[in-house]
């Protein structure tokens, strides 16, 4: 049985269920919401945007391992009333702040819709890991009816993870502005309460030196090469990693054996593949960034080589899960808007 935990205001509960696959986070402010809307005056329509946004800022920033990393979440605005809007979160404390123009605020009505507010604007979510020193930042267009439907976007296209984000904000005539939000998501394969993956061992099986499909490929040839090393058999194993039959004399399909990470595609000679090129940096959205525009760029320049074609890449694949449901398989995911020196965006679509 679960632990029962109660929560009031101002403090995020976490929770796991296992046997349905989901985790989630919920939070629900209340003085800390009202300690930061009394520093400014702020109308109706942009009290409910920025308690959304702090309660947003709850869910994801309470997922931060230290108490020195922080988590920003910023709008950065296309033309619409609103001219910034930016919140933090970091070891617990939340702050908020939210700019914007009163007459042309006054100009959308009572109930605008994102777009209204922000024009063709984006939500920037960064993350200041303060152990490693790194910082990942995520941009998504804010599209949709709510600054949730943006955060749902985030999820699907930073994590893949299938994310449901609900915000709901009130004014309560003795509490002042109230807020709660709620983040579902389903639990992937290997998570906790989740089976192990297709191509990979059951966790209690699992070791650096058993993963699962990508060890198994090559580690009768780990094994033939040891014996023949240390002497007890006079035959090593051949010059590749991995024994499956053979296509052809000398060759299979996988003679390097396979690598299962982000961040590579294969290069093809028209429907030809011919090989294939990996990237390990910053991150798995960089590196598929890398690899495809490096492939799509340097085939434009030879004129010979480039990507998949476009109908033999894996988003074509539709997966049907256990309970039902179906999933497409991911071929790569580009950032938003990679370039600190172009406002260029969507640059992997397409091609």
């Amino acid at each position: 049985m679960s632990e029962t935990r109660e929560t009031w205001f101002d403090e995020p509960l976490i929770f796991t269920i296992a046997e349905r696959h989901v985790r989630g986070r919920f939070v629900r402010l209340g003085p800390v919401l009202n300690r930061i809307m009394a520093a400014h005056s702020y109308p109706p329509v942009m009290e409910k945007l920025l308690a959304e946004a702090l309660v947003l800022t709850v869910l994801l920033g309470s997922t931060l391992k230290d108490d020195e990393s922080q988590m920003t979440l910023q709008a950065q605005t296309g033309g619409g009333p609103v001219d910034l809007l930016v919140c933090d979160y970091r070891a617990g404390e939340l702050r908020g702040y939210l700019k914007f123009d009163a007459e042309r605020l006054a100009e959308v009505g009572p109930d605008p819709t994102l777009f209204g507010l922000f024009g063709e604007g984006f939500l920037a979510i960064t993350f200041d890991q303060a152990v490693s020193g790194e910082r990942w930042q995520g941009i998504v267009p804010l599209e949709g009816s709510s600054i949730a439907d943006a955060a749902e976007h985030y999820f699907e296209q930073s994590e893949q993870i299938p994310s449901l984000v609900r915000l709901c904000v009130r004014h309560d005539a003795e509490l002042g502005c109230v807020a709660g939000g709620l983040l579902l998501q389903h639990l992937p394969d290997g998570e906790v309460g989740r089976p192990n993956g297709p191509l990979s061992r059951p966790i209690a099986q699992f070791n650096p030196f058993s993963t699962g499909l990508q060890s198994a490929l090559v580690i009768g040839n780990i094994g033939a090469h040891l014996g023949f090393v240390s002497g007890a058999s006079a035959t090593d194993t051949p010059q590749r990693c991995t024994t499956l039959p053979d296509v052809a004399a000398g060759q299979n399909r996988l003679q390097n054996g396979i690598q299962i990470f982000p961040g590579s595609v294969p290069i093809y000679r028209g429907t030809q593949l011919v090989g294939a090129i990996g990237v390990s940096g910053d991150g798995i959205d960089q590196d598929d960034m890398i690899s495809f525009l490096g492939t799509h760029n340097g085939g434009a320049r030879v004129g010979t080589i480039g990507n998949a074609p476009i109908d033999k890449r894996a988003d074509n694949i539709v997966v049907t899960l256990s309970d039902g449901k179906t999933v497409r398989l991911r071929y790569i995911s580009c950032p938003f808007a990679p370039f600190l020196d172009t406002s260029q965006q969507n640059v992997c679509q397409g091609l």
